[in-house]
């Protein structure tokens, strides 16, 4: 049995191994992959370069003129290949959380799969798979994406099973709440899945669903509400300088740390430009320049920001407009790559206080441990209890 984070920007396998300290304690173990690719014109050299450079591609029978680099390898492949005069970006089989307009969205991602999940260990093996909620900002349904992704799935011989991605969360940290009574309310909280496409949102009572959404267009910008809103902003400012998108995703992936990115109205302890001037010197990009990174990481700050007030706005929104009863203080839970930075929930909570709260009582709110892996154990955790009975 498997779990698997079906994401806008990774997929993330997960199945117990038996721990060599103790083998009657399974412990889970991961695969990997960026979900993308890099069409390449292919000729006579193309392909034995590929393979002798050892990069990850797929090619299609009714495509003979063309392969695909998939994955990290087709995020390092754009970096490397664009410059100011010629732009190389990714590609994505997916946009806002979901499959839709790539006519090989389904092949690529059914590639990108095969390699983090393997072969199935016998007939039909079990495997859930994270799918997004529908979203409140936008006018789409998730329904044709969770049916694309089960045809994928079982094309590759597994029995597919969806499950609620920020539901996931709580099911992988099993938050408890304690009721204005006194009580432990085990399997409750609020999971946010913070990804690339999306922002999901799951409320849960003791294991159960009782609201769920996602959002999927920041200020109705149409450049998605999580990571990519992000690292389109970061272009759209600093695009000549990156190359690419891909580029400003790297960059931020290894330069955003809140810690060390302070506000400037309470972090009076902290040195922005001390911290600019180290990321100068070992960036990929506008090396040396300790100004210019300054200016960058601020941004970098200023939207990260900027995004958590839209989704705690349309967080209080949701909850007013449903007015779920709520018999305690929730924790909330945050996960995926784009809580991945360090004191990401402390911006969060210093823009919930900011925003002056939410129509309920939070009683803290925490990063998962493992944040890029979280949505795949809450997925292997219900495939380990259901198991293969039928649903």
């Amino acid at each position: 049995m498997v779990g698997l984070d079906w994401g806008t920007s990774w997929l993330v396998a997960a199945r117990n191994i038996p721990d060599p300290e103790d083998v009657d304690k399974p412990k889970p173990r991961f695969r990997n992959q960026r979900n993308c690719y890099v069409s390449v014109n292919l000729d006579e050299s193309v392909e034995d370069l590929l393979k002798q450079a050892n990069m990850s591609y797929v090619r299609f029978e009714d495509e003979d003129d063309r392969v695909y680099v998939i994955g990290l390898d087709a995020m390092q492949l754009a970096s490397m290949l664009s410059n100011a005069n010629n732009r190389v970006d990714i590609q994505r089989p997916m946009a806002a959380g979901v499959m839709q307009g790539d006519v090989n969205a389904v092949r690529i991602v059914q590639a990108i799969a095969s390699q983090v999940l393997k072969e199935p260990k016998e007939e039909d093996e079990v495997v859930y798979f994270s799918t997004p909620a529908n979203p409140i900002d936008s006018d789409f349904s998730t329904t044709h994406h969770r049916g694309m992704a089960e045809t994928a799935l079982s094309r590759l011989g597994w029995d597919p099973r969806p499950l609620s991605e920020a539901l996931a969360i709580v099911y992988a940290t099993q938050p408890t709440m304690q009721t204005f009574d006194g009580d432990e309310a085990k399997l409750t909280g609020i999971g946010i899945s913070c990804g690339a496409g999306m922002i999901n949102v799951s409320v849960v009572y003791r294991g159960l669903e009782t609201m769920g959404f996602s959002l999927a267009n920041a200020y109705h910008a149409n450049e998605g509400s999580a990571g990519d809103w992000i690292d389109r902003q970061l272009f759209n400012a600093y695009g000549h300088q990156m190359g690419s998108i891909a580029t400003c995703t790297r960059y931020k992936e290894q330069f955003a740390d809140f810690e060390k990115i302070p506000d400037p109205r309470t972090d009076t302890g902290v040195d922005l430009m001390d911290y600019a001037e180290a990321v100068s010197k070992t960036s990929f990009v506008n090396r040396g320049n300790k100004h210019w990174h300054f200016e960058v990481l601020a941004s970098i700050r200023v939207w990260y920001a900027s995004l958590l007030d839209y989704v705690i706005t349309q967080l209080a929104k949701e909850f007013e407009e449903r007015r779920p009863t709520i018999d305690g203080e929730l924790p909330v839970v945050l996960a995926g790559g784009t809580s991945k930075p360090n004191g990401f929930e402390k911006l969060f909570s210093e823009r919930l206080d900011r925003q002056r709260g939410l129509p309920f009582a939070v009683s803290g709110v925490t990063k998962a441990p493992d944040c890029m892996n979280t949505v795949a154990l809450g997925c292997l955790a219900m495939a380990c209890a259901r198991g293969s009975t039928p649903e």
